[in-house]
């Protein structure tokens, strides 16, 4: 499984307020728009994964190979790669649904007033 470290993802209102005012508007937007699209697909194979590891539990296992650590280590490295490859076909749309509520929301808060971000996020 490979990770994207380069990927920052800003937590106090005071790192994402410096970083709006040190970029240009355009290229801010699109630059939090893919840590949007990173984060949501993200969360979207963690439940896609999830999902196939519970589908798993119901499905009978082959006496062929029997039961040992190291085919469940298998088996949940297959379900992680099934799950990333299935989001990034286009997926259950979760991602997408979470991308949208999230805009619909950032939309509605001002990044330049401290008082008006902690306001909103309670």
């Amino acid at each position: 499984m490979q990770l994207n470290l380069n990927i920052s993802l800003p937590l106090h209102p005071a790192t994402i307020k410096a970083e709006f005012m040190m970029r240009d508007d355009a290229a801010l937007a699109k630059h939090d728009a893919q840590r949007l699209k990173w984060a949501t697909e993200e969360f979207e194979i963690l439940l896609v994964e999830q999902m196939f590891k519970i589908m798993r539990t119901n499905v009978p296992e082959s006496p062929l190979f029997g039961e040992n650590r190291g085919m469940e280590i298998f088996r949940e490295m297959l379900d992680g790669e099934f799950a990333r490859l299935m989001v990034s076909r286009g997926g259950i749309g979760m991602a997408q649904y979470l991308r949208d509520g999230l805009n619909r929301a950032s939309n509605s808060v001002d990044l330049t007033d401290d008082s008006s971000f902690l306001r909103k996020a309670r």
